[in-house]
């Protein structure tokens, strides 16, 4: 598989990002030092919240040329605002979903009471009760943490095929339904509250 994926850090500015966590990532390039990336992958956490109005950060993650860009919970919200997500379907988080859904992409400059909404002015379908989507156009979004398992690997599913994902699924001893991204348990239990 590592002949096929290189992952690198980027962030605004190159060194060590903390998390709300205090976990360290280096960022190996800053926006303007970043290699050409086939594939964005935009994590979620709590940073999304503020990060919807880094206007250096929206600008590069809907500007940075890549084949695909994937979100994983939260990280939702990023594409959101940036319109990469207009006119497709998308997830997040299920406890955040409500904050996501209602965001547009004026959300950069002001910010949108939670609503609870299915779809954006920008034609966005968020769909709750999903593990994983692929949007369309090289778009994917994935519900919570460990839902980002289930998009990764029907992701190396659509561009490496079905082989390598259960090789790498193997790998990582994981056992999920990764093949199905609307068998969403949890969604379903969330739904029921």
């Amino acid at each position: 598989m590592r002949e096929h994926f290189k992952p690198v850090f980027v962030a605004e500015r190159r060194g060590p990002v903390v998390s709300a966590q205090d976990a360290v990532t280096v960022a190996e390039h800053d926006f303007s030092s970043c290699p050409e990336l086939d594939i964005l992958v935009v994590p979620g956490g709590r940073g999304t919240r503020t990060e919807i109005k880094n206007a250096a950060l929206l600008a590069w993650v809907r500007d940075v040329k890549a084949l695909h860009k994937l979100s994983v919970c939260t990280g939702a919200a990023l594409l959101a605002v940036t319109g990469l997500l207009a006119g497709k379907r998308a997830t997040t988080n299920k406890l955040a979903f409500d904050w996501v859904a209602s965001l547009t992409e004026d959300a950069a400059s002001a910010p949108i009471a939670p609503a609870a909404v299915t779809e954006q002015p920008s034609g966005t379908q968020w769909v709750r009760e999903a593990r994983y989507i692929d949007g369309g156009d090289g778009i994917w979004t994935a519900a919570g943490v460990s839902a980002g398992m289930d998009m990764a690997l029907a992701f190396i599913a659509s561009v490496r095929g079905q082989a390598q994902a259960e090789e790498a699924a193997r790998f990582a001893e994981y056992s999920g339904n990764w093949q199905d991204g609307a068998d969403d348990p949890w969604g379903r239990r969330i739904a029921r509250h």
